[in-house]
């Protein structure tokens, strides 16, 4: 138990906060484990559909009843994703599921790109959020303190490292210390700084531009 103003309450290991579940270790294990359980839930749905829709219907689906549950606050835990994770290991069989596969490696060939991985959906939240930031349509507490430094300076590459684009759009990486914990802002500079600068240009109000350039997810 641990008191404040001297009233004591009982030891929690794990809370919901915003449909985001926190631990006490600080990992996101069992947000993992809550999130395969959703996905698991919805199987059934993609089952009964796919003997009766067609290609097109079936990824809608599978997006609005599977991937949704992928990509809420993947921002946040989407770093934690590796090869061997349940939730990687999870999507691959429901693409096998949806497309009658027996190998994983045939159901992503035939959704054709059509389907992100997960390390695909995080990296596309990432460069959404900095399109975001790019433009200024962020909070300005989560901008100022969360995201990263712009680099307003083209010839400053910042703190010794080389940037590809000689142009405004990319981040500063001085902004990261050798002591910076923060993963989100060393995601965005990694991500953000990567794309390529036509990219970067799309107006942040031509959503038909937007849309073709893969960011309306």
């Amino acid at each position: 138990s641990s008191g404040i103003n001297a009233e004591y309450g009982e030891r929690v290991y794990s809370i919901k906060f915003l449909g985001i579940i926190i631990n006490s270790k600080l990992n996101w294990a069992e947000h993992k484990q809550y999130v395969y359980r959703k996905v698991s839930k919805s199987l059934g749905i993609l089952n009964r559909c796919k003997n009766i829709m067609g290609y097109r219907e079936l990824i809608a689906m599978y997006k609005t009843f599977i991937q949704s549950y992928f990509l809420y606050g993947i921002e946040i835990w989407g770093h934690d994703i590796r090869e061997s994770d349940i939730l990687v290991k999870l999507q691959n069989k429901v693409l096998r599921r949806m497309f009658d596969c027996k190998r994983s490696s045939d159901a992503w060939r035939i959704s054709d790109d059509n389907i992100l991985s997960l390390e695909g959906l995080y990296k596309r939240a990432i460069e959404r959020l900095c399109m975001k930031h790019h433009y200024n349509t962020l909070p300005k507490y989560f901008a100022d303190e969360i995201m990263p430094t712009k680099n307003d300076d083209p010839d400053d590459y910042g703190n010794g490292y080389t940037l590809r684009s000689k142009n405004k759009t990319c981040y500063d990486y001085s902004d990261l210390s050798i002591n910076s914990n923060s993963i989100l802002k060393h995601s965005c500079i990694k991500i953000w700084n990567k794309l390529p600068f036509e990219t970067k240009s799309i107006p942040y109000r031509n959503m038909k531009l937007y849309a073709l350039a893969g960011y309306n997810l």
